[in-house]
């Protein structure tokens, strides 16, 4: 890793290094850097200490567009995410994250476990699922996927065949 920046490390104590940096060369540098800083030896490291000034540029008038106010649904699938981890544990939700396919009476015990909860009403699991294809496949965007469940899922992909998955229904 450091031999790959080294170009870059040389360069920075020269002062042609430091001749007209404006902050996108900063971030850039300092992205590079940074996975390095770990390398360094925690016993050696000495603080640098700096005497300079800021320098205040001319004062522009900025227009901000208008921020669109959130419908709520956000919040809903904030509020859905967190209420389903603390469930992951729930039969359903551990078909979801394992990718074994789900009955009707899954979808329906879903659809209960959401609005009994109170995180949304009936017009969120509604726009859940008709923008998810269902909603077995909103709450799996939410829960996730399990990483041997995905391989398998990956494996029979490139087999050419599809592996379960939760139903497109929405009830």
């Amino acid at each position: 890793m450091v031999k790959e920046q080294r170009p870059l490390i040389l360069e920075l104590p020269s002062d042609d290094g430091w001749q007209d940096v404006t902050a996108p060369m900063l971030e850039t540098v300092r992205r590079r850097l940074r996975p390095l800083v770990k390398l360094i030896d925690k016993v050696a490291r000495q603080p640098i200490y700096t005497d300079f000034e800021d320098q205040m540029g001319s004062a522009q008038e900025v227009e901000l567009l208008p921020v669109a106010a959130s419908d709520g649904f956000e919040r809903f699938r904030a509020k859905a995410r967190a209420y389903l981890r603390e469930h992951e544990d729930h039969l359903t939700i551990r078909k979801l994250r394992t990718n074994r396919p789900l009955a009707p009476s899954d979808l329906t015990e879903l659809e209960r476990m959401l609005a009994g909860s109170g995180i949304g009403n009936a017009g969120d699991l509604r726009r859940a699922a008709e923008e998810n294809e269902g909603l077995g496949l909103f709450v799996r965007s939410l829960v996730g996927l399990d990483r041997e469940a995905a391989k398998q899922a990956f494996a029979g992909f490139l087999a050419g065949q599809r592996v379960c998955g939760p139903t497109r229904s929405s009830s």
